[in-house]
């Protein structure tokens, strides 16, 4: 009959829309963990020489404050628990610890700059958004400056979606830098996260700065709160 018909349509359109949620939940934990992979060994090897450098000349405080740092992170990307979203205030934290092992790695070249809504602190974001970023800035953008900046901002835009900042007074993108072409694979899964946890409601720019160095901006909805 015509009703039941209807019926077997609805099934099937609900089986594939439950498919379809299941394999974008893959795609988006898949993503996550192929990149606290990438994360993990060359940062836990830089970290644990510049403990054994730190050993080295005496300062055995500030290797000590170091391990304990490196032994959280480890802890939160690798055994914590697996979910795909924080609030910004423990993105934030987790950033500060990160930052604090690899300001020691930069020694007195290295300056950052917090500017962050209180506001925002309780919205959710994606877990480790912002780590791929800040590590390519420190990486490609400010690993030879003398005295590199780093600059970072969330607030809130004028229509209340969140507004991340990046920026650094590196180096700068290459000529002709092409995001899909030459990004490497924290950025790469940075953007697929984003689309996939967002549906394409989100913006995503990287640009060089008129004076010197990269900015990036993200936007995307703050409906995931607390």
């Amino acid at each position: 009959t015509q009703h039941s018909s209807n019926i077997r349509i609805q099934y099937s359109l609900l089986k594939l829309n439950l498919k379809s949620e299941q394999l974008e939940r893959s795609l988006t934990e898949a993503t996550l963990k192929s990149l606290r992979m990438q994360i993990n060994p060359h940062f836990l090897f830089n970290t644990l020489h510049t403990v054994a450098s730190l050993i080295r000349v005496e300062k055995s405080n500030e290797a000590i404050v170091t391990l304990s740092n490196l032994s959280d992170l480890l802890r939160s990307t690798v055994y914590e628990n697996n979910a795909e979203h924080i609030t910004i205030q423990a993105e934030i934290e987790f950033l500060k610890k990160y930052l604090s092992i690899e300001e020691l790695r930069f020694s007195d070249r290295l300056k950052i700059n917090w500017q962050i809504e209180k506001e925002v602190m309780n919205y959710i974001v994606p877990k480790l958004l912002l780590q791929p970023i800040i590590e390519n800035a420190l990486k490609h953008g400010l690993k030879e400056k003398k005295q590199g900046i780093l600059s970072i901002e969330i607030g809130n835009t004028l229509d209340k979606q969140i507004i991340f900042v990046i920026e650094d007074n590196g180096n700068g993108l290459p000529p002709n830098f092409d995001i899909i072409q030459d990004s490497g694979v924290g950025l790469k899964n940075t953007l697929e996260r984003l689309d996939v946890i967002y549906n394409r409601q989100f913006y995503f720019d990287i640009s060089n700065l008129d004076s010197a160095g990269v900015r990036v901006q993200i936007i995307v909805p703050n409906c995931l709160m607390v």
